[in-house]
């Protein structure tokens, strides 16, 4: 057996990981009865997982309202990158004003349930 033969088998302690049988994949089924869903998703960071969940969701052409005082890191995604990566494009309003929010919903706002 060879060097990466051993590792694989986890015959030596190399501290190596997988993407078949690591915690990250075998407990999601757990995690998605814990919440009662049918799957579950693990990401690396908050960030990460903003970002699948937009663009599941989101396609080009779409219209974001968002609040105004968002994590830094989610307002640039929904400033910056979005618009120009992926053309969707974001209004940012104050979130505690319901009028503020029903003036920034146009055609293109994808309303999710």
């Amino acid at each position: 057996m060879n060097g990466a033969q051993s590792l694989f088998k986890a015959l030596v302690d190399a501290g190596i990981t997988t993407c078949f049988a690591n915690p990250g994949t075998t407990e999601m089924p757990l995690v998605a009865a814990l919440e009662g869903g049918r799957a579950a998703l693990a990401s690396a960071s908050g960030m990460a997982a903003e970002a699948m969940a937009l663009m599941t969701i989101l396609q080009q052409g779409d219209h974001v309202v968002a609040s105004d005082t968002l994590y830094g890191g989610t307002w640039a995604m929904l400033a910056e990158f979005l618009p120009r990566k992926c053309g969707i494009t974001t209004t940012f309003v104050d979130a505690t004003d319901p009028e503020a929010i029903r003036n920034a919903i146009t055609i293109t706002v994808r309303q999710c349930p």
